[in-house]
């Protein structure tokens, strides 16, 4: 098939809350159309800008949205809400999906869903009952059960709106640079599953991380065990290979070298995109790093002294000076090379991976991350270091529209509790 005939999601259209619904040529997608009578077969939540959760054989884990890529023949839907939810609502919705990731999936209760006769009420879940229950945590209720729903009733749910043109075709240079890219994701999942299969062995209801940090502060006689296999696992040093792969993620001169003398686009939604991270949910690792600190004060455990110290290190890296110094300093007459088109390619597949458990990839975000002083870079702008003024504002269409999507989430910042 040619790489021009393969489509992806327009990234820069989803907002959190937004429903993908999908459904594909292979055999299990058309047994589930058949079974439920309708288009789709899959569906999923979008959490964050370009990152969706979604339960499979594998779980409930999360994924980047741009390595999704669509066959021609295959349906793809973007629903959302026909009233938008409060801040609080979509808060609930979110915080439902991200807690439960590394959920078992039921593929016998994902079956009753389009049979008569019992259906269990199991904590395990599949792709429909996933975004039912979330929506419902915040008192939406998409279906009349979202236990057992399928992703044809989401669908034909009268709350929602299906968004027109929400799919693009990737370029052959986008795909060859996203299949040349490691994927952080596929490694975290991997070791995300091998930590919660060895507590399972310790207590088999665990299914997810949450249990998992009830079971560590419940059961001390289990705690050297988890915290070795938290160790063993790479779990605590996965963020140090995205820094040695990625250095352009941190640091400004590495960030200016790669992108030119020109306004890349790639490069600067990618910079958009960090920023926008921060509003809705960077805050993250400062609110985890307060709630294993609670949890090590009241219960001393290796296991959570493990992760206090990782959640510190993710809060030190938001927060470094160089990061203040690299604000501070962003110019757009500062050296440049001249970059390849393989090196403008690479940019536009390099929104970057999102991590379960609300970290995207380890990646540091911060409103002193270098991204900040880039996107002035690549905008021409004055005072770096400053917020825009009603001059800078109006020197292009992109400067504009730079600087209305910073009010917006300036003015609505998401209040999230902790999550995993």
């Amino acid at each position: 098939m040619p790489d021009e005939e393969i489509r992806r999601i327009k990234v820069e259209r989803l907002r959190p809350g937004d429903i993908i619904l999908t459904a594909s040529s292979g055999k299990v997608s058309k047994a589930i159309r058949i079974a439920s009578k309708g288009q789709v077969s899959h569906a999923m939540i979008c959490v964050q800008h370009g990152s969706i959760i979604d339960s499979t054989d594998d779980g409930v884990q999360a994924h980047n949205i741009q390595r999704e890529l669509y066959e021609p023949d295959d349906h793809v839907a973007v629903l959302r809400l026909r009233q938008s939810l409060t801040e609080a609502q979509l808060a609930a919705v979110i915080d439902f999906a991200r807690s439960e990731i590394g959920t078992r999936y039921s593929r016998s209760e994902a079956v009753r869903s389009v049979l008569t006769g019992p259906k269990p009420r199991t904590r395990q879940l599949f792709c429909s009952r996933l975004v039912g229950r979330a929506f419902a945590s915040a008192g939406v209720h998409l279906v009349a059960d979202p236990d057992y729903c399928t992703p044809e009733q989401i669908r034909r749910s009268p709350l929602l709106a299906e968004l027109p043109d929400m799919t693009e075709t990737a370029s052959p240079a986008e795909l060859a640079a996203w299949a040349a890219r490691a994927n952080p994701i596929a490694d975290m999942q991997d070791i995300q599953n091998r930590i919660l299969t060895a507590a399972r062995q310790l207590d088999p209801s665990v299914e997810n991380f949450n249990d998992l940090d009830r079971l560590v502060q419940d059961h001390p006689e289990w705690d050297e065990e988890i915290a070795r296999v938290y160790r063993k696992s790479g779990y605590l040093d996965l963020w140090r290979s995205d820094f040695a792969i990625n250095p352009w993620h941190y640091d400004l001169d590495h960030m200016e070298a790669s992108a030119g003398s020109h306004r890349d686009a790639g490069l600067l939604e990618y910079c958009l995109s960090t920023i926008r991270e921060f509003h809705t949910g960077g805050l993250r690792f400062a609110v985890n790093l307060a709630h294993y600190q609670r949890a090590l004060e009241a219960n001393g455990r290796t296991t959570t002294t493990q992760l206090v110290a990782l959640y510190r290190q993710l809060v030190m890296g938001d927060q470094t000076p160089r990061g203040r110094s690299c604000m501070a300093s962003a110019s757009p007459s500062r050296g440049r090379r001249s970059p390849s088109s393989a090196d403008r390619a690479a940019f536009g597949a390099m929104v970057l991976d999102r991590g379960p458990r609300g970290t995207p990839a380890w990646h540091h975000r911060s409103p002193l991350h270098p991204a900040h002083g880039i996107v002035r870079c690549l905008l021409g702008m004055r005072r770096p270091g400053r917020g825009l003024s009603p001059r800078e504002r109006s020197r292009s269409d992109a400067g504009r529209a730079v600087a209305q999507a910073l009010q917006r989430l300036r003015r609505n910042p998401a209040r999230r509790r902790r999550n995993p």
